[in-house]
């Protein structure tokens, strides 16, 4: 019996020793934080708070459980990433060092109670990501007797390759021998992390009249443009990703002009001489954010918001309009021109360097939306179709298609006429065969030049093979067929008949063919006229559009 209780004894003073830092422990620590609702998951700055409350910021709270003393204890936060936002000062090796930055940085603010003398952080480990804060200490006789609270506002992470939601990792204490109870739970910083672009596509907002894609041609450099506007839509990737400089600002204490996140628009393919002014789109049923109206952009621009909507996905509409502005000097060969979207200030490495951040401003990694065709450069060309053509003999009796060519880019028009232009023409005929199937015989192609001129002088064509602005180019099949290399010999007794497409080397051709007989005149058939099929595809019956 005595064994018994001798060893009841000694069991209850080894539980009261494990349990004897515990039972002096009289503060017990509680972490809070209302997270982002959403981040940019290409952002190396984001914010670790509601930003729709400025101020938030983690809590740290302790909770009296007993009047004790206290000893001071380091309490130590891990997040998730490396942290890109500077505090106001923070002690690296004894010494009171200044980060840049006079706004918007890593405070501690609202201390009250037990950590009214809590003012600032003690150390920052930027690339580990982690925060230091000395909790004081209260010696005997007097200790403590009161619960407090503070709160660690301004707190950035580069979450670039981070996916889904983010809380703080860690809270750690340097002893939890002095009183202090470590928190038992973790709180969240970011709930979500997505695109801060959804979408960038041709069209417009709701209400809007989208203007589609803009068309250039190739050898033109002043005037108007063919088909001169288009319109681009941006879609928020969610609600809260577009803000304000203001609406950035985590302890709205100030802002830095520098933290608004901003999108920049880049074109490529459009060579110097052409300029391209945006617009935005604003409708009364849908006004969406209000951004500035940016004109003559040549390369790249900047869009900043004025205001936005942190509880709706908005969207961003611009109308372009190119133009231009002198002298093309680099020829127009791109088939393209095309806008890229990409969330700004931007750049391609980490922003902490040598181990602490460069600097404050909201930086994304370089990913890009896009690129959106603003624009199509086409060879300036018209193309004319010839469906049925014919030399055949019957009897005495020649029958023979003639065409006639106009270059109509010489016009009486001063608003929206076209661009004078002169050009050379290319025929290619496709003859059906003689047999009784009437199949596909030898394409034949005929390019003029100036050694080859069909129907020779006085047929409308220039020395060097073109057709001149305001001039007609006549000719008959046979002269064609003789201007071939080699050129082709009708056989009297079969003819020759098929189809034909001309292509000219200048816009606004148009055409007539005619039926000789012996010569003179029986009747006349306009020239179809293709869309470019650089635009428009000829696969299918509803992509091709023909007219006169």
């Amino acid at each position: 019996m005595k064994s018994s209780k001798w060893m009841i004894g000694l069991m209850a003073i080894v539980l009261m020793l494990a349990l004897a830092p515990s039972s002096f422990a009289q503060i017990q620590l509680i972490l809070n934080n209302t997270p982002s609702a959403g981040e940019i998951a290409t952002a190396r700055h984001a914010n670790t708070a509601d930003v729709t409350s400025p101020g938030a910021g983690i809590l740290v709270s302790g909770s009296l459980i007993a009047a004790s003393t206290l000893t001071t204890t380091d309490l130590t936060l891990t997040f998730p990433a490396p942290i890109t936002s500077g505090a106001m000062a923070f002690s690296r090796g004894g010494v009171s060092t200044p980060i840049p930055s006079t706004n918007d940085a890593i405070r501690i603010e609202g201390a009250t109670g037990l950590f009214a003398s809590v003012s600032a952080v003690a150390t920052i480990n930027y690339s580990a990501g982690t925060i230091t804060v000395v909790l004081p200490g209260f010696p005997p006789p007097t200790g403590n007797n009161q619960s407090g609270s503070f709160r660690i506002t301004g707190v950035r992470l580069d979450i670039t390759g981070k996916t889904g939601s983010l809380s703080l990792l860690s809270a750690s204490l340097s002893s939890t021998a002095n009183n202090y109870i470590p928190p038992s739970s973790l709180p969240e910083l970011i709930h979500s992390i997505g695109a801060g672009i959804a979408s960038f596509a041709s069209g417009t907002v709701t209400g809007g009249t989208s203007l589609g894609t803009a068309t250039l041609f190739a050898n033109q450099s002043t005037g108007t443009p063919a088909d001169a506007t288009a319109s681009v839509v941006l879609t928020e990737g969610f609600a809260s990703a577009w803000r304000t400089t203001t609406q950035t600002a985590t302890t709205g204490i100030g802002t830095d002009v520098s933290n608004g996140s901003n999108i920049l628009l880049t074109i490529a393919g459009m060579p110097s001489g052409i300029t391209a002014a945006l617009s935005q789109i604003v409708t009364a049923s849908s006004p969406r954010i209000t951004a500035p109206v940016v004109s003559g952009v040549t390369s790249t621009t900047t869009v900043s918001f004025t205001s936005t909507n942190l509880n709706a996905v908005e969207q961003l509409a611009f109308d372009i309009t190119l133009s231009y502005t002198g002298a093309v000097t680099v020829p127009v060969t791109s088939t393209s021109i095309t806008l890229t979207a990409t969330m700004t200030p931007n750049s391609t490495v980490s922003t902490i360097v040598g181990g602490v951040p460069t600097g404050t401003a909201v930086k994304y990694d370089t990913a890009q939306v896009g690129p959106v065709t603003i624009a199509n450069v086409a060879q300036a060309t018209s193309t004319l179709l010839l469906p049925y053509f014919a030399k055949t003999v019957s009897g005495s009796v020649v029958y023979e298609t003639g065409v006639a060519v106009a270059n109509t880019t010489k016009d009486p028009f001063t608003t929206g006429g076209a661009t004078a232009a002169a050009g050379t023409v290319r025929v290619d005929l496709f003859p059906r065969t003689t047999g009784a199937a009437g199949g596909a015989g030898t394409q034949t192609t005929i390019q003029t030049s100036a050694s080859v001129r069909p129907g020779g002088n006085g047929s409308g064509l220039d020395a060097n093979g073109n057709i001149a602005a305001g001039g007609t180019w006549t000719f008959s099949i046979g002269d064609l067929l003789a201007a071939a290399s080699p050129a082709v010999t009708v056989d009297p007794a079969t003819g020759y008949i098929g189809y034909a497409f001309i292509q000219t080397n200048f816009v606004d051709a148009h055409g007539l063919a005619y039926i000789l007989e012996n010569g003179s005149i029986r009747g006349t058939v306009p020239l179809l006229v293709l869309p470019p099929t650089s635009l428009t595809s000829r696969n299918t019956v509803s992509n091709e559009s023909l007219s006169f």
